[in-house]
């Protein structure tokens, strides 16, 4: 499995971070996890158009997770009945398959043309198979209406992703051992409804230590977490190597 860390932002805009989303690359197929703002643009960076994915894993739709999903499927209808206009021509169009939580459905119907090869599915605590990959999604804290985590798994290696989820029994079962674990960096102090949507600094080095993980990759940042010694605080619970991710950053795993 190769991971590319295309936006490690929030909704909350910087020139250094785009919004949330990462590509899975396995056996030649290119899975994409979240579709927050600047994706398409962050995947033709990297080689990958949006033409190339196979897969789109939504975990919840907060704008900055999903919102250039609408885009993905117009791009794939523009590239059916127009692909002189487009970057890539010759490009045929082919099956994307769409998960995600409750309500997936209806945002890939208001956006899929006609003749868009589209396959959607609602998943909550699930259990599938995408390329030989072992996947679990599992709805964790986050908010009143949650956010599914994923669990990546093939051979030995597990990959962990847990999206915005604050600090609960269920995200530290999903990264029980992992390899590497994707884990929102959160907030110093969460206060009012934060506290239901965003970690602490330290929930974070706590689900890490208690889930044993190897390595814990720590994303989504807004802009008021880099003015903080956040990396001092994830470190009272946990002792294991720790990245702070950037954009285009490519994890080998």
């Amino acid at each position: 499995m190769k991971l590319t860390i295309l936006g490690t932002g929030t909704g909350r805009f910087t020139l250094e971070r785009s919004s949330p989303s990462y590509l899975l690359e396995h056996k030649g197929k290119n899975i994409l996890i979240d579709a927050g703002n600047s994706c398409m643009k962050q995947l033709l960076k990297v080689g990958k158009p949006s033409l190339d994915l196979d897969v789109v894993l939504c975990s919840h739709f907060h704008k900055d997770h999903y919102l250039e999903l609408p885009l993905i499927l117009y791009e794939m209808l523009q590239q059916i009945n127009n692909p002189q206009f487009g970057s890539f021509p010759n490009k045929k169009v082919k099956l994307l398959k769409v998960y995600g939580p409750g309500g997936i459905k209806e945002i890939v119907k208001a956006w899929q043309g006609p003749g868009t090869p589209v396959e959607v599915k609602e998943i909550k605590n699930s259990s599938f198979k995408l390329f030989g990959l072992n996947v679990n999604s599992v709805m964790l804290n986050h908010g009143k209406d949650g956010t599914l985590g994923f669990r990546f798994k093939v051979g030995n290696k597990v990959l962990v992703y847990t999206s915005d989820s604050i600090k609960c029994p269920e995200s530290i079962k999903l990264a029980l051992g992992a390899d590497v674990l994707v884990h929102s960096v959160g907030l110093k102090n969460p206060i009012g409804d934060n506290k239901d949507y965003h970690p602490s600094f330290s929930d974070v080095g706590m689900v890490a230590s208690k889930a044993k993980v190897k390595k814990l990759v720590l994303t989504h940042f807004y802009p008021v977490a880099e003015k903080f010694d956040y990396l001092k605080d994830v470190r009272k619970n946990y002792k294991g190597k720790i990245i702070v991710a950037h954009d285009l950053m490519k994890i080998e795993i």
